[in-house]
């Protein structure tokens, strides 16, 4: 008896260690080195993406656009970072559709900054309103950076046009002309700003969460995407919520019998509606199931992207966290 439970043992270790391991499948991700994709690190250092069979593969970049550019090529299977010019060009052409949001400046929580390089600021340039005359330097035409620019001139009564923008294709690059003089200042994420400000290189002059609060960017990827590899992004997304959700990594009940979608945040509400400057088409509504309206508020705002601002419908979203799109036909 003794000896046949041996056999039988050790013809299942046999079989066991033959089995060809689970593969991972690799899903590939574009993303930048700034923390607003913070959980997208999160859950590649704590395995979250390992839990749901998947090799997320991250592929960085230096500038937001070219992360668009890449998705809707396929050359990426999922983007992450901020709305550009360039993102609702594409997506309006029906090259994208948003399944989740990536983050939001707000009061309080401090992502990008206002700076003034050294040189700028000993001649004067101490303040959000003396933007006008300055060289400024952003990663792109049509970047957030700019965007946010132009909110702030919005705000403040003076005309983007009266700024100089200097589009240095990348972070690195505008952290080298703002350290040597060559620009009198930047809007950059505080990863970039601190180190400098502490240096004494640059000053801060404000954030832009403070003055112009608005949904920075998204998590998104391509409609034939969704069409072929569904499921694929439905772990995906999960390992995203769980990366958010760290540590304590608990999830609400909520049945998902289709992909599951991130809440943007708690302000998207028909109450508390946020001002988004993005084309109908950008959201892929249809899929999303969500309701676009113009902004009774501000209709047509004057800003680098000159496309509407839309206003995103809560009513359909469920859960806290979670969101369903309709089951694929």
């Amino acid at each position: 008896m003794i000896k046949g439970t041996c056999v039988l043992l050790a013809l299942a270790l046999a079989i066991a260690l033959s089995a060809p391991a689970t593969v991972a499948e690799e899903i590939t991700v574009g993303v930048l080195h700034l923390a607003s994709s913070g959980p997208i690190f999160i859950a590649a250092d704590k395995g979250y993406f390992k839990d749901e069979g998947l090799e997320a593969k991250l592929v960085f970049f230096e500038a937001a656009q070219p992360i668009a550019v890449a998705v809707v090529s396929r050359d990426l299977d999922v983007g992450v970072t901020a709305f550009t010019a360039g993102f609702f060009s594409l997506a309006g052409k029906g090259g994208i559709t948003v399944i989740g949001a990536q983050s939001r400046e707000e009061p309080g929580y401090h992502l990008i900054a206002y700076v003034a390089s050294d040189k700028a600021y000993d001649a004067g340039f101490k303040s959000l309103k003396d933007f006008p005359g300055k060289k400024i330097a952003i990663t792109q035409v049509g970047s957030s950076f700019h965007y946010s620019l132009g909110l702030l001139a919005d705000k403040l009564g003076f005309k983007l046009s009266s700024v100089e923008l200097a589009p240095l294709q990348s972070m690195p690059n505008m952290a080298s002309a703002l350290e040597g003089n060559q620009v009198d200042g930047a809007l950059m994420p505080a990863s970039l700003a601190i180190p400098l400000i502490e240096r004494g290189k640059a000053h801060l002059l404000g954030w832009v969460g403070d003055e112009t609060p608005w949904q920075l960017g998204a998590l998104f990827t391509s409609p034939k995407e969704v069409a072929e590899h569904r499921a694929r992004l439905e772990r995906f997304v999960r390992a995203f919520d769980d990366g958010k959700r760290h540590p304590s990594r608990s999830r609400k009940s909520v049945v998902i019998p289709s992909l599951a979608v991130m809440q943007p945040d708690q302000h998207v509400t028909r109450t508390n509606q946020v001002g988004i400057a993005l084309r109908r088409q950008a959201l892929g509504t249809r899929e999303l199931g969500f309701e676009v309206l113009t902004d009774p508020d501000n209709g047509l705002r004057s800003a680098p992207t000159r496309t509407a601002i839309a206003v995103l419908s809560a009513s359909r979203w469920v859960g806290g966290d979670v969101a369903q799109l309709p089951a694929s036909s």
